[in-house]
């Protein structure tokens, strides 16, 4: 299983909005076959900061998710609700799970 942490800042007026651009995106990312889990998360004491949280079947699971038609659409729109992208981005592979 591979995992992937991708945090932003979301500009503060535009938080709600971010919220339902993503709707989309999750939705169909979580149909995917390759798909285990997909979603975005609202840090608890920075209403601003988001993180993707994914969990894919495989690095090729990945690749096919990053040519669907619905990343490629909505990926690039999402640029303008960012304030900020932030350090933390990371690709992991599990070792220990239920």
């Amino acid at each position: 299983m591979l995992k992937l942490l991708a945090p932003s800042k979301i500009y503060a007026d535009k938080i709600d909005a971010y919220h339902e651009a993503v709707k989309e995106l999750v939705a169909k990312s979580n149909a995917e076959e390759g798909c285990i889990f997909y979603t975005v998360n609202q840090d608890v004491n920075d209403p601003q900061i988001h993180y993707f949280l994914e969990c894919w079947k495989s690095e090729e699971a990945l690749a096919e998710h990053m040519k669907t038609e619905h990343f490629t659409r909505i990926v690039p729109t999402l640029a303008e609700y960012v304030e900020e992208r932030l350090d933390g981005f990371c690709k992991m592979n599990e070792v220990v799970g239920p």
